[in-house]
């Protein structure tokens, strides 16, 4: 009797411990299977044909490349090291709208190109996704496009005028929402920022924001630029460095500070 007792006891025990093996596994598959599912629901699900957050975008960008003069090689140069660099660091689920002035008209004024970052991988879990298949979408789809956009506006054709302030209002509705602007909005400008219209020109005009503001013609010229952040890559021309003045400059300071828009740098290239 005694040692069926025992033999009885050891048998319980055994069961004890298969229960306690088998509810660890069951809480640790609960645990991954939960993590799995918080993992694919995290990602930002995207629109399969723009590659855009069915959410809307996490940010947007504006770019005008003013090919009214052509640049000089050093900098074009310039420009396609700097859009590429900023090709790596653009946020996931961003769009990036580009407008050329080649393309600007009275009647309309569109982007030559729009794209969403559909994100490259790095921060994608293999557990949920591909990071190198990821890595190759966005290649393909967004830095490869984005660069070869930038490239194509820059090379685009000259012109005899330079309508600089009524392509930024055009811009600014076409690209920026009216109302709900909870997204970071930024608008990165390369020219040499000298607007020359029959209207006004800042070849011959007085080059203060002042002289302008008082103008009728400036109350039909208002942009939608609130809250926008601004970058300007302030392209030097040579022979014109007496317009190209510190003064000129304070002139688009005055711009945009008086439209609502935040001035962050001005990058003479």
């Amino acid at each position: 009797m005694a040692r069926t007792s025992t033999k009885q006891k050891r048998q319980a025990r055994n069961r004890l411990k298969g229960i306690a093996i088998l509810s660890v596994s069951l809480v640790a598959l609960g645990v991954g299977t939960a993590g799995y599912v918080y993992l694919k629901q995290s990602r930002i699900q995207l629109d399969a044909e723009t590659l855009c957050p069915k959410t809307g975008p996490t940010s947007i960008t504006a770019i005008l490349i003013d090919s009214t003069d052509p640049l000089a090689a050093v900098q074009k140069d310039y420009v396609q090291k700097y859009f590429d660099e900023f090709s790596e660091s653009i946020p996931d689920g961003a769009m990036v709208s580009m407008y050329s002035t080649s393309a600007y008209s009275e009647q309309q004024f569109g982007p030559t190109a729009r794209l969403c970052n559909p994100g490259d991988g790095s921060d994608a879990s293999e557990l949920t996704a591909n990071p190198q298949r990821l890595r190759q979408r966005w290649q393909e789809m967004f830095r490869e496009p984005f660069r070869n956009m930038v490239e194509t506006d820059i090379e685009r054709g000259s012109a005899s005028q330079s309508p600089l302030l009524e392509m930024l209002k055009t811009l600014s509705v076409d690209a920026f929402p009216l109302k709900d602007r909870a997204s970071p909005l930024q608008l990165i400008i390369v020219s040499d920022m000298l607007a020359n219209t029959s209207q006004y020109s800042h070849y011959t005009n007085d080059v203060s924001f002042e002289s302008l503001r008082d103008q009728p013609y400036f109350v039909h010229l208002f942009p939608n630029l609130r809250d926008v952040d601004v970058r300007v890559l302030y392209v030097g021309r040579e022979g014109l460095e007496e317009i190209q003045t510190r003064q000129h400059a304070e002139f688009w300071a005055a711009y945009f500070e008086f439209v609502g828009a935040s001035l962050k740098s001005i990058k003479r290239i």
